[in-house]
């Protein structure tokens, strides 16, 4: 086996095998190659979407459209968007870049949707914690404002009954 075969064989398992969904276009925008992940993320088959137009495969196909306007001025074409597809929907952030050649270009579907899921619930425990915190504090001032409360009827009390405790004494000294 030589050198090539071997490089063919571990980029075929490392593309079979990578988590992310991968797919690439050629400038017709047919769809050339998908992988595994690819076909699990969008409930597809290989035979489904091979060949077919990236719009048959995508409802929203306009970052290839991007890429292909950007390659043909010129300009780099690695870069990200986030789109929402798939079955059940799902949030991803795609890659888009040229391969080799600038007829043909790639996308890696990374899935967020746990990320972004996660994210949400942190942000409600955060809300919730802020939430419980303010009610407390809240709870606290009401009570120290009844205790302030009391204290002061009950040292005007205490004050008006040693002020009258005075003048009886005051009366039997005179």
């Amino acid at each position: 086996m030589s050198g090539i075969e071997t490089n063919k064989s571990i980029w075929e398992k490392l593309w079979d095998y990578d988590p992310n969904g991968v797919l690439a276009v050629d400038a017709d925008r047919r769809v050339l190659l998908v992988n595994r992940a690819f076909c699990e993320l969008f409930s597809v088959t290989r035979g489904e979407v091979l060949g077919k137009h990236i719009t048959e495969v995508l409802d929203d196909a306009s970052m290839f459209e991007q890429t292909f306007d950007r390659l043909k001025r010129g300009v780099d074409t690695t870069w990200s968007k986030e789109l929402r597809a798939g079955n059940p929907p799902r949030v991803f952030e795609l890659r888009l870049f040229k391969m080799d050649s600038p007829t043909v270009v790639a996308c890696i579907f990374i899935d967020m949707t746990e990320r972004r899921r996660s994210a949400e619930e942190l942000r409600n425990v955060r809300d919730e914690a802020v939430s419980q915190v303010g009610a407390v504090v809240d709870k606290h001032m009401k009570v120290a404002q009844e205790i302030a409360s009391l204290l002061g009827e009950t040292t005007a009390e205490t004050k008006v009954s040693l002020i009258k405790l005075m003048e009886t004494l005051r009366r039997e000294i005179d």
